[in-house]
């Protein structure tokens, strides 16, 4: 931990943060603090969203952005191959993914950012966190069709994949491309 309480990752810390806010790794911060960022974010899916986004999240990659104690938001992620998800949940290719076989990706499961904090552009700062891994080609996500927010996901991704019930967005990474900076 820094003098500022905050473990700073590496190549996030060139982000141009407001004053106080770090990045730090979910693994340090508490379980009661994650639980309380994705209950009063998302408290219409309070049981769905610690079981599909807390338990299954790999707290090494999984990231939180941190004033203080206070959580300003979180992305909670896990290392997972898109075609895989897509046969466990009898999805429909919308097109051919053969290619992403052998491609290393990553999921991304919940992102939440307290109510204080929205419209400040750390959702932008959380979503654009994976593109920073050296090792990944892509990022997708399982986004639920009562959720309604499909088109939220479809600014960055492409619906790849879906079923009655879920759709499958994908966006291809081309690493430290993306921006890490605040839109204001």
């Amino acid at each position: 931990m820094s003098s500022t309480g905050c473990n700073l990752l590496e190549k996030p810390n060139r982000a141009a943060l407001a004053p106080g806010i770090c990045w730090v790794a979910v693994k340090d911060v508490s379980q009661g603090a994650l639980e309380s960022l994705l209950l009063t974010s998302l408290p219409q899916y309070a049981g769905e969203i610690l079981r599909f986004g807390l338990e299954p999240c790999d707290r090494d990659i999984s990231i939180a952005l941190m004033r203080g104690n206070d959580i300003v938001g979180a992305y909670f992620l896990r290392y997972r191959n898109i075609l895989e998800e897509i046969e466990s949940h009898k999805l429909n290719p919308l097109e051919d993914l053969r290619g992403y076989q052998n491609k290393r990706g990553i999921e991304g499961l919940v992102l939440a950012v307290s109510a204080e904090y929205r419209k400040r552009g750390y959702g932008s700062l959380l979503k654009n966190y994976p593109s920073y891994f050296d090792n990944l080609d892509y990022l997708f996500g399982l986004q639920y069709s009562a959720l309604n927010n499909l088109h939220y996901w479809q600014r960055r991704r492409r619906l790849v994949a879906e079923n009655d019930a879920i759709f499958a967005t994908l966006e291809d990474l081309r690493c430290g491309e993306v921006s890490l900076e605040a839109e204001t």
